[in-house]
């Protein structure tokens, strides 16, 4: 089982790949035309004929496409199999909840590889289907550069002129995937992320219904989340009944196997195995009373919809940035920059609307703007100080050193008094203490350095609070950060650990931020979308070198250590309650009045010795 959470951020693991994909390819394509115009502008019809024969050759722009393709593919297929082991490890923690134990499958694993290798297989064979405008690769090229050529030399328009227009024509829509049996055009981004969407979720559904076969387990609830489709929203959050009983939905109510239903083309919905009286009902809290907006009535379904529409739009005009920009036309490029901005603008506005309404949409504040932020550092102090490959290795490295790890924190027994009252954690700027260094000017600054929050004015509250990525066994974690000062028990007795549903709005860099921020050296980096501009160029190079001659990096405690960094920072953001905690482990002095967090849900334990003592 997956949560429509985890659906959603999926498609953010790739974009960067097709996206270059997409540049690049088109980068190459208007080069190639505005040097033919630019010769046709001086040179005899019988040079032009031969000069247009030769660039209509589109070879190496295909092998070029063909060789992303396949980078990407091979991406999507990590993922695919990632999600795919991911579901079936989530699958056995709701067994548990009915007091099952789930089994490994033989035949289930096999269905990961296999569905991993098909979606790789679908994605390279995209090449021979590309196209731009609604026609092939090569039919819209060879016709374009004719009518080019044949528009300059006759006088009709400039070389400018003409190249602006073919720009707008590939700008608006991109490269395009060519469906010959329907006729119908997707652009390469949504069909690269229908694909994974697609894929990952038919997996998932076909794990739970084996493992369920397996359990003899009848009963499945069906997720929910904001912005469903009107027809999904009539069958989500229900129990489904693999048998047909009476009382409940049956598969056929769902559209169980059709492209439109629940599992079907880019939905997002899941299933898992239902106990009644033992399951928790799983409902995102993600809800939007139905708002105006400039005149306009929107619900869920309509304001997700404007939201993507928008995020479309936006990356239009970015694209056709980058295409002036490979041809020299720097008044169109600030032209189509400004555009974008402009959208940009809207959809901040659109999204605090949806915000004051309460939905899905509504990041923390320190991260509003961090995304965008990311990327542009990224682009600007990041991008080729390593080979593509060795930060490919990296980002794998450090995916799985989260997805290993714990969410932590560290909280002082002698303050659980003041947490139980209020339920919710407290940043330095609240309490005015910290068991690291204090002060405020410095953090302000790190904040706007690692987040992009510019001049934001934020409240106290709004800040982040911090935490490390801790090892998902107590006494390694007490006995490995007990070896150095500096460690993570400097900041208390007691490891807190959250919820991984919280991932969303968790950040991270390698070693305390600090110092390494209020210096520049460094920014944040999503979980969700690992950036190595978490860590500053000198150890990026560090750990380029180690990964290529040394070996891979399975744990925390082997990261530190060979990097000779604190701890990994975690910083967390927006509300961050009680509620939010998964379990709690005393390493000390253990506090009274713990009922509160047991009628919460979370677990409780002691170390005793080498021993870790549920209490």
């Amino acid at each position: 089982m997956l949560t429509p959470k985890y659906m959603k951020k999926l498609p953010d693991n790739i974009q960067g790949y097709y996206r270059n994909l997409e540049d690049k390819t088109l980068k190459d394509i208007v080069k190639r035309i505005n040097a033919s115009c630019t010769i046709a502008e001086t040179t005899s019809e019988v040079r032009i004929q031969s000069l247009l024969n030769l660039g209509y050759d589109l070879k190496d722009i295909k092998k070029e496409l063909s060789k992303d393709l396949y980078i990407t593919a091979h991406k999507l297929g990590s993922l695919v199999n990632k999600a795919g082991l991911k579901s079936y490890a989530e699958d056995a923690k709701y067994y548990a909840i009915g007091g099952k134990k789930l089994k490994e499958n033989p035949a289930v694993l096999k269905m990961i590889d296999v569905m991993s290798k098909s979606s790789v297989e679908d994605l390279n064979n995209l090449t021979g289907t590309v196209g731009l405008a609604g026609k092939p690769l090569e039919k819209w090229y060879k016709e374009t550069l004719n009518q080019a050529v044949i528009d300059i030399t006759s006088g009709t328009y400039s070389r400018s002129e003409v190249m602006r227009q073919v720009v707008k024509d590939i700008g608006d829509k991109g490269l395009e995937y060519i469906e010959y049996s329907s006729g119908r055009n997707f652009s390469v981004e949504a069909a690269v992320k229908m694909n994974l969407v697609s894929s990952v979720n038919r997996l998932s559904a076909e794990i739970s219904l084996k493992n369920a076969e397996e359990m003899n387990q009848d009963l499945m609830e069906i997720t929910a989340h904001a912005g469903a489709r009107p027809t999904h929203q009539e069958w989500q959050g229900q129990i489904v009944s693999l048998s047909g009983q009476d009382g409940y939905l049956t598969l056929n109510d769902i559209g169980y196997g059709s492209a439109e239903g629940f599992m079907g083309v880019n939905c997002r919905h899941n299933w898992y195995p239902y106990f009644p009286g033992k399951s928790k009902r799983f409902w995102d809290d993600e809800t939007l009373e139905d708002f105006k907006y400039k005149g306009k009535t929107y619900d869920e379904h309509s304001a997700y919809q404007r939201i993507r529409n928008l995020e479309k739009t936006a990356r239009k005009h970015e694209r056709k940035a980058k295409l002036f920009n490979a041809i020299g036309d720097k008044e169109a490029e600030t032209t189509e920059k400004v555009r974008e901005q402009i959208v940009k603008q809207e959809q901040k506005k659109f999204q605090k609307v949806i915000k004051n309404n309460g939905t899905c949409y509504n990041k923390p504040r320190t991260l509003e703007d961090f995304e965008e932020y990311s990327k542009n550092y990224y682009e600007k102090n990041i991008k080729g100080q390593i080979s593509k490959e060795g930060e490919d290795a990296i980002v794998n490295i450090l995916n799985n050193l989260v997805d290993k790890s714990e969410f932590s924190m560290r909280f002082k027994s002698k303050n659980f008094d003041s947490l139980l009252e209020s339920e919710r954690f407290l940043n330095q700027f609240e309490t005015g203490t910290s068991g690291g260094t204090i002060s405020n000017k410095y953090r302000k600054e790190a904040t706007k350095q690692l987040f992009g929050t510019g001049n934001k004015r934020l409240k106290a509250s709004e800040r982040e609070k911090y935490g490390y990525l801790g090892n998902n066994n107590f006494v390694k974690d007490y006995q490995f950060n007990n070896k150095y000062y500096s460690g993570v028990n400097q900041y208390g007795d007691v490891i807190v650990r959250f919820n991984k549903n919280i991932r969303d709005r968790v950040t991270f860099t390698i070693d305390n931020s600090l110092g390494e921020a209020v210096n520049k050296r460094i920014i944040s980096s999503s979980v969700n979308d690992i950036n190595v501009s978490c860590m500053s160029k000198i150890r990026l190079q560090e750990f380029n070198y180690y990964v290529k001659h040394d070996g891979e990096i399975n744990t925390v405690e082997q990261l530190i250590e060979k990097f000779h960094v604190r701890y990994i920072e975690t910083q967390y953001h927006g509300d961050l309650k009680l509620s939010d905690v998964s379990e709690i482990c005393f390493t000390d002095t253990i506090p009274n009045n713990l009922e509160k967090l047991k009628d919460l849900g979370i677990k409780l334990f002691k170390i005793e010795g080498e021993n870790i003592v549920e209490i």
